[in-house]
C-alpha cells in the first residue's frame, strides 16, 4: 500500500494540535510524552515517504520538516544527546519553516492557510530554540492547533 500525502498531512494536524492542546494545558501525564515522541517519528517517516519525488522548496521543506520530527521524537526516546542538538534543531525547524514560507502557492492562500501557520510556527519554534525570540508558549501552542486544524481542513 502506498503511503499518501493525505495520511501525513492528517497525521501532522493531529500531532499539531495535540503539541498545542498540551502546552496550553501543561498536561503532565505519564507516558504521554513518549507517546507523542513515537507519533512525531512515525508522522515524519510518513511525510518523508509520501513525498516521492522532491523538486520544489515545499518539498524540501516537507522533507526538513520529516527529518525534523524524527529527530526530535527519536533522540529522547534513546536517550542520546549531544552540545549540537538544540542548534540543530533549531536550524532544521527555521529551514523548513522559510522553505514551506517560499514554496507555497500564493494565489491559492485559502488552500494553504495551514501551510502558512504550520511555516511560521516551525520560524517561531527555531528562533525561540535559539534564543532570539522570546514569543510565550501560548502563542506558539495557539499557532500549532491553528496549523494543525487548518491542516486537517484543508487536506
Amino acid at each position: 500500500m502506498a503511503v499518501n500525502k493525505k495520511l501525513g498531512m492528517l497525521l501532522l494536524g493531529i500531532l499539531l494540535i495535540a503539541l498545542g492542546v498540551l502546552s496550553i494545558v501543561a498536561m503532565s501525564v505519564s507516558g504521554l510524552g513518549l507517546i507523542l515522541n513515537i507519533f512525531a517519528i512515525v508522522t515524519g517517516v510518513v511525510i518523508i515517504i509520501a513525498l516521492g519525488r522532491v523538486s520544489g522548496a515545499l518539498e524540501i521543506g516537507m522533507l526538513l520538516l520529516g527529518i525534523w520530527l524524527i529527530i526530535w521524537g527519536l533522540f529522547p526516546i534513546i536517550g542520546v544527546s549531544f552540545s549540537g542538538l538544540g542548534l540543530l534543531l533549531a536550524v532544521l525547524a527555521i529551514a523548513a519553516g522559510i522553505l514551506i514560507l517560499i514554496g507555497i502557492n500564493w494565489k491559492k492562500l485559502a488552500k494553504n492557510i495551514g501551510k502558512l501557520l504550520l511555516a511560521i510556527w516551525l520560524i517561531i519554534a527555531g528562533l525561540t530554540a535559539l534564543g532570539t525570540v522570546a514569543i510565550g508558549g501560548v502563542v506558539s501552542a495557539v499557532l500549532a492547533i491553528l496549523a494543525g486544524i487548518f491542516i486537517l481542513i484543508e487536506r
